[in-house]
């Protein structure tokens, strides 16, 4: 199976079955655990609290089969600063992202919350103040 995150307006990517988060909370009861070969949760994090995240990582990977993929993402707090006090990104806009998000977090801190669930990070990427990782369990 391949299981694609979404936030309530967004859609699912084709021939993937979509699962709504939404106000720190994540329906997978139709998903069962150990059965996704893929998971994309590209914009999840921004959808949970700081405190809610580490159970939203162990909840998705649960659902992980071995060799399985979860990719993941959200706002990076440090990179969204950085722009706003070097004048690259407007306060309005910075307001705009931070008025949709429910938190912003680092790829660091995401990484070290991967590992101690045994999950292999293999790859990053930053575009913008939105990172992605990709883990997979081994």
């Amino acid at each position: 199976m391949k299981l694609h995150v979404v936030r309530p307006e967004q859609e699912a990517i084709g021939n993937y079955t979509r699962a709504i988060a939404h106000n720190n909370e994540i329906n997978l009861s139709q998903v069962s655990d150990n059965e996704c070969e893929v998971i994309m949760a590209n914009d999840v994090l921004d959808s949970f609290t700081l405190e809610k995240i580490p159970q939203l990582i162990q909840t998705l990977a649960k659902k992980m089969r071995i060799n399985g993929t979860l990719v993941i993402g959200g706002t990076d707090v440090r990179l969204l600063c950085k722009l706003v006090i070097n004048d690259q990104l407007e306060e309005a806009e910075a307001s705009n992202i931070i008025g949709v998000i429910k938190s912003a977090t680092s790829p660091l801190q995401i990484k070290s919350l991967l590992k101690q669930i045994g999950l292999q990070v293999i790859s990053s990427q930053i575009t913008g103040v939105h990172y992605e990782l990709t883990a997979k369990r081994s």
